[in-house]
């Protein structure tokens, strides 16, 4: 069976087409924004896993985040508009997660955030992610000094979400 799958964008945003088959290669044309260039490349398909986890239970990948979205949405802005109930978590795309070193990694790390606040604040227990295959950790994108335990919003409020990050938050 085969699936094709379009993840929409503008001419500034990234733009990927896939066309996949487990039993076959997985075939990507992407745009990257700004570039000017269609990329292909292939590799071996794997099938991912979907899982429900605690937010706790996933770690940072970096040290910092912006403290917008791709969109320009503010991220704590974001997390207020949940507890208010204007929108809701699973209006927000599925984190995707590596397990590396024992623990789970986000590659989406603002939302890994929005999620771990909530958490924090007794608003939500667990989320479903895309466990990604290992072969997609990249070392040099694994920017975290903490082991990812926490991370620290950019030009932005840092609200608490964790237990470390409980102690060092701070308002900029």
């Amino acid at each position: 069976m085969r699936e094709l799958v379009i993840f929409g964008g503008t001419p500034a945003e990234e733009t990927s087409i896939s066309i996949a088959s487990c039993n076959d290669w997985l075939i990507t044309a992407k745009h990257k924004a700004g570039c000017g260039k269609l990329c292909l490349w292939n590799s071996r398909c794997e099938t991912s896993m979907l899982l429900s986890l605690a937010p706790s239970e996933i770690r940072f990948m970096q040290n910092s985040i912006s403290a917008k979205f791709r969109t320009g949405q503010s991220v704590n802005r974001t997390i207020g508009d949940i507890e208010k109930g204007r929108i809701s978590v699973e209006d927000l795309p599925m984190i995707r997660v590596v397990r590396k070193y024992g623990n789970y990694y986000a590659f989406d790390n603002r939302r890994l955030y929005v999620y771990r606040v909530l958490e924090h604040r007794g608003l939500l227990d667990t989320v479903e992610v895309e466990q990604a295959p290992s072969r997609m950790f990249k070392k040099k994108y694994f920017t975290t000094t903490n082991n990812g335990a926490s991370i620290k919003v950019k030009d932005g409020r840092t609200f608490p979400h964790s237990r470390a990050a409980d102690s060092d938050s701070e308002d900029e």
